[in-house]
């Protein structure tokens, strides 16, 4: 990216940044906004995470765009969530790269607690 460009960002709470959404129309953004509301809820019940940050590229092949996404959750400094997409339509594909990082989120959780309980044998003689 030559260095004369900036990009800008659409900060949306102290917490979510949209870069390279600065070109889509002010209808697109309330829509954007009102899906990544729908998903900000569930993400804040399953984890407490630091910051959101998804990038936003369109290419133009043809008649056709193709939006490039790529979201980024940093739960706490070194721990990264990250997912990325190529789609044609934005909101589907905003709404597949939410449901990536949720599912993330769900298989850290997962991890982390065990499964079974761990029982242990214990034999009289």
């Amino acid at each position: 990216m030559p260095k004369n460009i900036k990009e800008i960002n659409i900060v949306l709470g102290r917490n979510i940044q949209l870069i390279g959404f600065e070109k889509l129309e002010k209808a697109e953004i309330t829509v954007v906004k009102k899906i990544l509301q729908k998903y900000l809820s569930k993400l804040e019940n399953e984890v407490a995470y630091n910051l959101l940050k998804i990038k936003l590229r369109q290419h133009q092949k043809g008649k056709m765009f193709s939006h490039e996404l790529r979201a980024d959750l940093i739960v706490r400094p070194g721990r990264v969530i990250s997912a990325s997409l190529q789609y044609k339509n934005l909101y589907n594909g905003l709404n597949l790269i939410m449901k990536k990082l949720l599912s993330g989120v769900e298989h850290r959780i997962k991890k982390k607690l065990p499964q079974h309980p761990i029982r242990k044998i214990t034999r009289r003689l």
